[in-house]
This record gives C-alpha cells, structure tokens and sequence, in this order.
C-alpha cells in the first residue's frame, strides 16, 4: 500500500505541476509545519524493519480503505495565519474529497477536489465541518498545489489512501517500510509503521507517511511529516462515519459559465 501511495502522489504531483496555469489563489496555507496533536507512539523496540506479516498489513490496509467506498477525515494544520481544522470526506472510488477548512485568520472555506484541481466556496459563519448539500454557486477555482499548500500536501495525501489492488508485500518491505511501534487509537491497539518517502517536486524531498494500522489491517491514522519536519501532522480516519461525497460539476469542469 505504502508503494503504490508513494506512485499516486508522485503522478497527482506531476499533474499539478503541468496544469498549473492561470489559476485562482484561494486558501493558500504555505507552512510545512505539523499537527496541534502529539505523536504519541510507544517505541517498544523499534524501529525495525518490518515483518513479513506487518507487510501484509500495509500492502492490503488501501484496500480495505477502498472497500469501505470512502472515509470521514479530520486533521489541525499549522501555518503562518495559525492552526487551521481540516474535516471531511474522501472518496476513493471517485478519487475526490469534500471537506471545510476553518481557522487561521477567522475565514472559513467549503472545498471539493481531486488529483488536480480544487474549488472552494466562502463559507457563512464559522463552521468547522462541511454543508450536507455541495453548494451550487459558482465557485473560486485553481489548480490542487502542494507545492505551496500544506492544506493541499493533506488532501493529495487523502487522495492515495485507497487502493482497488494490494501491493506486492515483498516489495513492501524490500523498499524500506518501518515498525516504529505500539500505540492506542480509541482503546483499540496499533502498530505505527513508517513508508518510503513520498517524493516529488510537489512534496520537497523527504516528505513521509507513518500509518497507524490495527491487527485488522484498518487504516486509522496516517502522520504527515511535511517537507521533512520532524513533527506530524496528524490526519485521524474513520470510515463509519464516511458521508458519500456529491461531485460537483464545477469539479468536472460541467458546471455554469
């Protein structure tokens, strides 16, 4: 799963840097800081390579994600303007999301994307979770940058989380995959193992990925070192409480002109 993660946010990168003009700025966070959250891992021995069972684990965890059609998300984001909340849907059958980015300097924006683009709709008051219906006025509009977004370096990262296949678990652990160790998620224990490196022009040169995975193999958080900072930004999942995501026709580029 870590592999082919690494693969799409390398191609969503690639996109963003081809498609990239002409674009409307809008909700432009451009810190590589972390999480608000702790990173609370219990070492217990690590880091280690993994096992081979602990490969299997992230090499199918994309799949169980892309059974559940989609999950609930939420994170905290630290930038120059402050800590912004982050929540919403993904849908990895679609590969787009939906979600309400708040904070920072007071202004809240509803949001719909996908691998390359993103739109956002100013939002009334200060909500911290998006409208049930996607709004139907124009939207702004741009290009999906994480090149110059941490926002938008957590929604390329979203995007990559679920997968129609598993990856090869040999390959897993031939490319580097850690067991960091044990923590508690909701009084459920889980292993935190560390991917390879999500590198490309988009996300600076070591940008990683640690997954917190139960025995089940559930993907329940995933810890975003930013641009090689050495604190995360926690992103925290939960597919049962996944709200299907409604496609805009702006996204599709159907919509009014």
């Amino acid at each position: 799963m870590s592999m082919r993660v690494n693969k799409r946010l390398i191609a969503i990168v690639g996109a963003v840097v081809v498609a990239a003009v002409a674009v409307v700025v809008v909700i432009m966070v451009t810190s590589g800081g972390g999480s608000a959250k702790t990173n609370d891992v219990a070492k217990g021995g690590g880091p280690r390579p993994v096992t081979s069972e602990e490969a299997e684990r992230l090499a199918t965890m994309g799949v169980k994600d892309y059974q559940d059609v989609g999950v609930a998300f939420h994170t905290l984001i630290v930038s120059p303007q402050g800590t912004v909340a982050l929540n919403g849907d993904v849908d990895f059958h679609a590969i787009a999301g939906y979600g309400e980015v708040s904070g920072g300097k007071g202004r809240s924006f509803t949001l719909e994307w996908d691998g390359a683009a993103l739109i956002a709709w100013p939002s009334k008051g200060k909500p911290t979770t998006p409208p049930a219906t996607v709004p139907v006025s124009a939207p702004r509009e741009r290009a999906l940058s994480p090149s110059t977004s941490s926002v938008d370096t957590v929604l390329a990262v979203l995007l990559g989380l679920g997968e129609r296949q598993p990856d090869d678990a040999k390959q897993v652990q031939k490319g580097g995959a850690r067991w960091l160790g044990t923590s508690k998620i909701d009084g459920k224990t889980v292993d935190v193992m560390q991917g390879p490196s999500a590198k490309g022009p988009g996300h600076g040169s070591d940008t990683s990925l640690d997954f917190w995975v139960d025995e089940s193999g559930n993907l329940l958080r995933v810890d975003i070192y930013l641009n090689g900072s050495t604190t995360p930004t926690q992103v925290d999942l939960d597919p049962s409480t996944y709200a299907p995501v409604r496609i805009s026709p702006y996204l599709t580029g159907n919509g009014a002109s």
